[in-house]
């Protein structure tokens, strides 16, 4: 390799490690990851086809798990070296994507500096869909694959190594079905290019679906379970399975930056023909392989690869436009294509200076998108004091680890409701209860469950029908919004026996006072002697308790209640109460407003002196600013209600720099 290649990779391999290391280190919420864990560890001790036990709803299905094999990948390394090993397999996986992305540029005739840069660019561009999850393993496959059918028109045995591959997919992750189907479009790219390999691209297409459907452990059952939610438009409805363009919100994934790269691809391939060259693409093909020092390959090789990878990229792109967990895939595919067009231009126009370029504009870039991230990471972050680099990187505490505890210290167990995103995280950490509905999906329940589910969250049912006709007496929740209707019908509504057992301020458990789970608590529950891990989180519950229907509690009790929690610990929902209770009783207002300027103050005085939690305390001055304005606004006080106005911008003025500064990942604007 002359000098200044190997300078031009040397920077390449730079700029491409400070990307992945981006990549590694993108924080994200992941219940797969949990569900994997657990499934690794009942696969270890026979439980692989077993009547499924984690929820009640199952009716003892088997639970389809088709990634086994990376579920024990995952409880093995976790087994070997804990999260660190997570850690590590994580950054492996990584590496492992762009190595076989590179390759793939390389074999379709781009140069090494040329081939590892894109690479790691299409794997950052995959950022917002990557994590550590079983999907992760699918991805690796999908890049070898890509590699390895590169390499296939010109040595057949390559076509052999992707059917080994696609028989390991087959029990690592249901994208296995894409390795299918690239070997399809394989065999028809060599139909139209090369006939006379048909049969050999034929048999091992054949092959490999045999293997697929019957070198695992659920049989056909393997390759037909992934067109379930192709056929059934109520799993589609899942956050991944939206499409990448829909105008509802997710939170899964982003768009920008996949549109980016198709969009620079389209215009580089746009140049070329508009070049005079895009007619001659077989022959440059085979000048590109010698140029990047691959073995020479004929013109029928080279086209056979050039349809192979238009037909792919079309299926992926119309794929990734249907349903936005398809975005990783259609980057892979991508990577090969676009690595040799802008290697094609780089002999164009006769010089290596683009690749440097684009090597310092991605370094430029890593540069200015790295300092929040390593701010999430750094040792004084107040937002994630004690929290280790692992629980940082799962976003640690938004997981339901107080209300656990709290379910173990009390006896409390049976039939339970909780989030979707909690299920692996509920079995992972040995709840002592059983899920309604969660992430596995389609893999083990049913669309009924689901539709349940659905209309719950939309509030189109009644919860409580719901919940007697399975005999749920507990209720596990996260307190954001996509679960308000669910809580509001439980706990705001005459003749409801829910109320609340237990909350955080991040995190509640709803209790059924009629239902045998509660029995052996509801003395201690009434008389406000329920154990709890700390006098912030008992007098916070209290507050929350007196304030459903229930407890049959006068506002007064209310108040008092609220009154005693923000004395015990600053709180968000103690002065949002105190305000509520304000508003259904305006002969206490003056009363109440004159409280809230003194808390006020005092709240003021706190954050001076720096003594409490941050967060909490930002959270209780932003709703006792919130609750003045709404109390003040019903006065007749112009400065009063300009004061609170301009009290509440302030309050989330510094809540939004709270989570831009230390809280990388966090929507800003949500609080």
């Amino acid at each position: 390799m002359p000098p200044n290649d190997r300078r031009d990779l040397a920077l390449c391999v730079l700029v491409s490690a400070l990307l992945l290391a981006l990549v590694w280190a993108e924080p994200r919420p992941i219940d797969d990851l949990f569900i994997a864990l657990a499934g690794g560890r009942d696969i270890l001790v026979g439980r692989l086809g077993a009547p499924d036990l984690w929820s009640f709803t199952t009716a003892g299905r088997v639970w389809l798990n088709q990634n086994w094999g990376t579920h024990v990948l995952f409880y093995s390394t976790y087994q070997l070296a804990q999260t660190h090993g997570l850690l590590l397999l994580k950054a492996l996986l990584l590496g492992a994507v762009t190595l076989f992305l590179a390759l793939a540029g390389r074999v379709r005739g781009a140069g090494w500096p040329v081939a590892v840069i894109i690479a790691a660019t299409v794997v950052a561009a995959s950022r917002s869909y990557i994590d550590l999850r079983p999907a992760l393993v699918g991805l690796v496959l999908t890049s070898a694959t890509v590699w390895t059918l590169g390499r296939a028109p010109t040595q057949q045995a390559w076509l052999w190594v992707t059917v080994a591959i696609v028989a390991v997919w087959a029990n690592m992750h249901g994208s296995f079905l894409f390795g299918l189907g690239m070997l399809g479009l394989f065999a028809l790219a060599v139909a139209v290019t090369t006939p006379r390999r048909l049969p050999s691209a034929l048999a091992a297409a054949a092959v490999a679906t045999g293997l697929a459907a019957f070198a695992n452990p659920f049989g056909v059952e393997n390759l037909t379970h992934p067109f379930v939610v192709g056929m059934n438009p109520a799993w589609r409805t899942v956050a991944e399975w939206t499409p990448l363009f829909a105008n509802n919100v997710t939170a899964f994934g982003s768009r920008w930056e996949v549109s980016t790269l198709a969009a620079v691809f389209a215009l580089l391939l746009l140049g070329r023909a508009i070049a005079g060259r895009g007619t001659r693409a077989a022959s440059e093909s085979v000048s590109d392989a010698n140029a990047a020092g691959t073995r020479a390959v004929d013109p029928n090789a080279a086209g056979t690869r050039a349809v192979f990878d238009a037909l792919a990229l079309v299926v992926v792109a119309v794929m990734a436009v249907r349903a936005r967990r398809f975005v990783p895939l259609a980057l892979v595919v991508l990577a090969g294509p676009l690595a040799a067009t802008f290697a094609w231009w780089l002999r164009r126009l006769g010089t290596e200076w683009p690749v440097r370029i684009l090597a310092v504009g991605l370094a430029v870039a890593v540069a200015v998108a790295a300092p929040p991230v390593l701010r999430r990471y750094a040792s004084d972050n107040p937002l994630f004091h004690g929290f280790s680099t692992f629980e940082r990187m799962v976003d640690a505490p938004t997981e339901p680890r107080g209300a656990l505890d709290f379910l173990r210290t009390n006896g409390l167990s049976g039939h339970a409701y909780s989030a979707w995103e909690w299920e692996g995280y509920l079995r992972w950490n040995e709840a002592p209860v059983t899920s309604f509905i969660g992430g596995r999906a389609q893999q083990v329940y049913d669309e009924v469950t689901l539709q349940k589910h659905k209309d719950m969250r939309t509030g189109t049912i009644d919860p409580r029908e719901i919940f007697k006709a399975h005999d749920v007496g507990l209720v596990i929740l996260p307190l954001t919004a996509a679960y308000a209707n669910v809580m509001g019908k439980l706990l705001y509504v005459d003749d409801s026996p829910w109320t609340y057992i237990y909350c955080d301020g991040r995190t509640v458990v709803l209790g059924n006072k009629t239902h045998s789970s509660l029995a052996g608590i509801l003395p201690a529950l009434e008389a406000g002697t329920l154990p709890y891990a700390t006098s912030a989180i008992a007098t916070l519950t209290r507050v929350m308790y007196e304030a459903s229907w229930s407890s049959g509690a006068d506002l007064d009790t209310i108040r008092q209640a609220a009154e005693l929690a923000a004395e015990t610990a600053p709180t968000a929902l103690a002065y949002a109460t105190v305000g509520d209770v304000a508003m259904s009783d305006r002969s206490s207002s003056k009363a109440v407003r004159e409280y809230l300027a003194t808390e006020r103050e005092r709240l003021a005085a706190l954050a001076a002196a720096n003594t409490e939690p941050v967060l909490p305390l930002a959270q209780a001055r932003l709703s006792l600013a919130r609750t003045e304005a709404a109390l003040v606004g019903r006065t007749i006080d112009p400065e009063g209600v300009q004061r609170t106005r301009n009290e509440v911008v302030l309050r989330s003025d510094d809540m939004r720099k709270l989570y831009t500064t230390w809280a990388y990942g966090w929507d800003p604007n949500i609080f």
